[in-house]
């Protein structure tokens, strides 16, 4: 689990004399995956809880709940056989086709 806390702020001036300050202060909290035995890396996509300030964040149940439920699949997919490779024919489309034809 990750606990990120960040205020950037950007400045913006021009030369003819505009100036603009917008700060976006983030706070996510994010929960990622673990190591099978055989040191392959498990997945299960990540579970991430974004709010501008600690009392908008999601509250501790929800969040307990959420890694609870990675922690239950992760340990599926621990137990799971390793899936043989596949050679033949797929159908690709939108978002997944452009990581193989950009």
């Amino acid at each position: 689990m990750v606990l990120l806390v960040q205020d950037a702020t950007r400045y913006f001036v021009s030369s003819e004399g505009s100036r603009l300050v917008d700060s976006r202060p983030l706070i996510r909290v994010l929960a990622l995956g673990t190591r099978a035995p055989s040191m392959a890396w498990n997945w299960r996509g990540p579970e991430t809880f974004d709010a501008s300030t600690f009392d908008k964040l999601a509250p501790e149940q929800v969040i307990a709940a959420k890694i609870e439920k990675i922690a239950q699949d992760l340990q599926k997919l621990k137990k799971a056989p390793v899936v043989e490779p596949f050679n033949g024919p797929a159908l690709l489309s939108g978002r997944a086709a452009a990581v193989f034809f950009p």
